[in-house]
């Protein structure tokens, strides 16, 4: 005979497999949609800091 919290238990464990699997696969298909889009964009940053990294560093600025 099978005890009541025995089949609760696995059920719970099946719970939390499913909802991991569906997370997983919600975060999969949304990333294979935006493929073109970079995950992290910080190009502003690095427009207002590289006048003043230049400045501090003689070797990197050119004269074009």
């Amino acid at each position: 005979m099978v005890r009541k919290t025995d089949i609760n238990g696995k059920l719970v464990q099946f719970a939390w497999w499913a909802l991991a699997t569906i997370v997983f696969t919600l975060v999969v298909a949304i990333r294979i949609r935006l493929l073109g889009i970079p995950l992290e964009r910080d190009e502003g940053e690095i427009r207002l800091c590289r006048p003043a990294h230049i400045a501090r560093h003689p070797a990197l600025q050119t004269r074009l």
